[in-house]
């Protein structure tokens, strides 16, 4: 999820969660089950996960990547949204805070040319390449 301001709307994922807790990752991920795809998960988790739901989402990139848990085919997805924070509905048992970061300001911290104190998941390296950021 991007704005119109240049920004990136990353969530800090819960502190109870198995995998990453704590970590920054993108505003909504998620794995597509057996029986679904990625057009039907994407906008589900979105939802889910942010409360953004009925937007046009764009289709990015699709790789494959190596997670702790394994190697996985990821495929991404962008959208334009100018919502304030407050507008926004978190999925309190997954999501523990979100926040609009500057791309250019996210691209320097994963890369680590610059200074943050948000944790990044080590998949962060992918995402420039995943989401278009660059």
């Amino acid at each position: 999820v991007e704005n119109s301001k240049g920004q990136v709307l990353l969530q800090q994922r819960s502190f109870d969660l198995k995998i990453s807790p704590g970590n920054w990752t993108p505003a909504a991920d998620g794995t597509v089950p057996k029986d679904s795809t990625y057009d039907e998960t994407a906008p589900r988790e979105l939802e889910e996960e942010v409360g953004l739901k009925g937007v046009p989402l764009i289709k990015t990139n699709k790789i494959h990547a190596k997670f702790e848990f394994g190697w996985r085919q990821v495929q991404g997805y962008t959208v334009i949204c100018d919502w304030p924070l407050e507008k926004f509905t978190i999925q309190r048992d997954e999501v523990e805070q979100i926040e609009w970061v500057d791309k250019q300001q996210l691209l320097a911290e994963i890369s680590g040319k610059a200074p943050h104190t948000r944790v990044y998941p080590p998949s962060c390296k992918m995402w420039p390449k995943l989401f278009n950021l660059v």
